[in-house]
């Protein structure tokens, strides 16, 4: 049994001038329809675009799990790094009250 093709639905977009000119300039050169061209493009960019949020959001989450740590206090880590007085990478947690108020707390980084 032949699977059932899914025939695409119409969709009206506008394109400004230069944008549709080159559609159909690549349109052209690869023996393809406008519709093709911009379907793939925004095929393309959502693919794109939906993976960066998707690890932004994972990125965002592991705050929560993960060590973060404040530029200020990696800098002033590293340059004690070679010294007599060599010290541990402090990380910063912000900690939320039941007010929705923040502080930040200085844990010492195992």
């Amino acid at each position: 049994m032949v699977s059932p093709v899914a025939v695409p639905k119409p969709t009206s977009i506008r394109l400004p001038d230069d944008v549709r000119i080159q559609a159909d300039k690549l349109a052209e050169l690869t023996d393809r329809s406008r519709s093709y061209v911009v379907a793939e493009a925004v095929r393309q960019y959502t693919a794109e675009r939906l993976a960066y949020l998707q690890e932004l959001d994972e990125a965002v989450a592991s705050i929560d799990t993960q060590p973060t740590y404040d530029l200020k206090d990696v800098r002033a880590w590293i340059h004690t790094w070679g010294t007599d007085d060599e010290k541990p990478l402090v990380r910063r947690q912000i900690i939320w009250d039941i007010r929705g108020v923040f502080r930040l707390e200085a844990l010492a980084h195992p």
